[in-house]
């Protein structure tokens, strides 16, 4: 018999929302959820509500006498957030990691757990499962580029997994792109991605690849991989605007830094700089004069940016703070089901 506690042994009240819910919503008004981010990020730029952001925590995978046989490099990220406003108070911490083996979670380069805790008691109010989360709002963040950045009706997107999808389908449901191009070394991948894409939206025109044969004629390429070596280069492509989302690890790559002397560089947040492409870039001393300007610095300028090249290199490594605004967003949909 185990001895009864003089103390509580209740519960926290938890609300848990998965993966499908998540993307249900997050699809359902996708004009809804660009807008919202959109107005909040001006919001943060017009000083009417106030972030935390501290930088997030990535622990990697070592390899050492304990690492099992065969075993992948990976890592998780420890990423908190909190955004204060006039009747607003929303705190989030996501853990997520790096799949690389994709053994056990089969399919699924994201994994993890998002939390929003109590505004004032700080227990886990609510959970949310990572994977649909982070892909849609990484999607997201590469349309509002597009949108802020006056990106080109006609895209070329290397990769054809869900960060892909998901920026396709944002970018068509705003009515931003006419033609697709997806190239993915997994033929049979890019087919399926282009064919759902195309099933939504039937005007849109495009094909899928297993590789490029000759220099990309798309106005904007996205780039949606998991590579570990900079691939990208700016002979490549002829694009005006290249969005690097996959780059969101000290082991991944994806541009090469030739693209420092052909193009402006613009972050999603400033936080960015010190993970992946630019943080190697900056390690290895290639990076001169003022840090890339941001998103919610481009907004609070409120014009387009000034470049003294003709061609813009956006670069996301994936932000807490689009975490706690899509949280947001998911919990103000949720308090208005009947």
């Amino acid at each position: 018999m185990h001895p009864p506690p003089p103390f509580r042994l209740d519960p926290e009240p938890c609300t848990w929302f998965d993966d499908a819910y998540c993307h249900a919503q997050l699809t359902d008004a996708p004009l809804a959820y660009l807008s919202a981010l959109q107005r909040d990020l001006q919001s943060i730029a017009d000083g009417e509500l106030v972030i935390a952001l501290p930088a997030k925590q990535i622990f990697a995978d070592t390899f050492d006498d304990c690492s099992q046989s065969g075993s992948v490099r990976g890592d998780f990220r420890v990423m908190p957030c909190v955004v204060r406003g006039p009747g607003r108070l929303t705190k989030t911490v996501k853990i997520v990691g790096s799949n690389f083996s994709r053994e056990v979670v089969r399919e699924r380069m994201t994994v993890g757990r998002a939390l929003y805790l109590d505004p004032q008691e700080n227990f886990v109010h609510s959970e949310f499962a990572a994977f649909a989360l982070s892909s849609a709002r990484t999607g997201a963040c590469a349309a509002i580029a597009h949108r802020l950045l006056r990106g080109g009706r006609s895209v070329t997107i290397f990769g054809a997994g869900p960060v892909a999808w998901y920026a396709a389908y944002y970018l068509a449901s705003d009515d931003r792109i006419d033609r697709l191009r997806m190239v993915d070394p997994d033929v049979d991948k890019a087919r399926r991605t282009f064919s759902a894409l195309k099933l939504q939206f039937p005007r849109l025109q495009g094909t899928h690849l297993a590789s490029l044969t000759q220099a990309d004629d798309s106005q904007v390429v996205l780039l949606a991989t998991d590579s570990r070596t900079p691939f990208f280069r700016p002979a490549m492509s002829a694009a005006t605007l290249v969005i690097s989302l996959g780059a969101d690890s000290d082991a991944q790559g994806e541009l090469e830094p030739e693209w420092i002397d052909h193009a402006t560089l613009i972050t999603d947040l400033k936080d960015s700089a010190l993970i992946g492409d630019l943080k190697r870039w900056h390690d290895d001393h290639l990076l001169q004069g003022t840090p890339p300007i941001d998103l919610v610095s481009l907004l609070r300028q409120q014009k387009a940016p000034a470049t003294e090249h003709r061609r813009i290199v956006f670069i996301s490594t994936g932000s807490a703070l689009f975490d706690n605004l899509t949280i947001h967003y998911l919990l103000e949909r949720a308090s208005q089901r009947p």
